[in-house]
């Protein structure tokens, strides 16, 4: 039976099963609690020939974090609650929080409502749309933020702006920063992308803009309605 992920908290108890490291004998189940909620991951990318990564992976939001253990073997294996409810598909453990400093007690499952979403994209129409505005930014830190002569204390700024896109059409362009989305501030890496995954498109999202004056700009925060397009394959 399927449960509903938005009714967890952390500390609830929960299953992870799998086939992990292919072991003989059969699938295996691990037990653990769910330590925490909505976090957001990027998936491991591409690596070079000397084993070092060159690109990371799409991000993966609104993830349900379990100490149960997951290992390979346990990716598409199903998180279920202590009512024996699905709640997650365990996706990813973290391996190295630095080099040469190993991660404990820390894996992700994608949650069940998610992916609810996606299988019902899925038998209605044979894919998954996905929300696009055509941009790719960077956190403003205070770095950038002195570099562009702005006093902004958080935001994204647009490092790329893809022509024919909506983001183009709304006369965005690069060096913007986009402070606010929906009303919610953009505080942290993924905001921004968490904000898009939960919209579809054709949605209209009101985005709040600083143009900064050493971009052309008057400095001052305008509100900037975009109707968000379908995401291009491979992006």
């Amino acid at each position: 039976e399927l449960g509903d992920s938005s009714q967890l908290h952390v500390g609830d108890g929960v299953v992870a099963i799998g086939n992990a490291l292919a072991l003989p004998g059969g699938p295996t189940v691990t037990s653990g609690v769910v330590s925490a909620l909505d976090r957001s991951v990027a998936e491991p990318g591409s690596t070079g020939a000397n084993g070092q990564a060159t690109s990371t992976g799409p991000t993966l939001y609104g993830l349900v974090q379990t100490d149960a253990a997951i290992n390979p073997g346990n990716s598409g294996g199903p998180l279920v609650n202590l009512q024996g409810q699905v709640i997650g598909i365990n996706t990813l453990g973290a391996g190295e929080a630095e080099p040469g400093v190993q991660a404990q007690g820390i894996g992700f499952a994608i949650s069940i409502n998610q992916a609810k979403d996606i299988a019902q994209q899925l038998f209605a129409n044979g894919k998954v749309s996905r929300a696009y505005m055509g941009i790719s930014y960077v956190l403003l830190t205070p770095a950038i933020a002195s570099q562009l002569g702005v006093s902004l204390k958080y935001g994204a700024v647009l490092s790329t702006v893809q022509n024919g896109t909506p983001a183009a059409a709304a006369g965005l362009k690069e060096g913007d920063i986009i402070v606010s989305a929906d009303g919610k501030q953009l505080v942290g890496e993924s905001a921004l992308g968490e904000i898009l995954n939960g919209h579809k498109p054709g949605d209209k999202i009101t985005l709040q803009v600083v143009t900064p004056q050493s971009q052309g700009g008057s400095g001052q925060p305008r509100n900037v309605d975009i109707t968000l397009g379908e995401r291009p394959a491979g992006q």
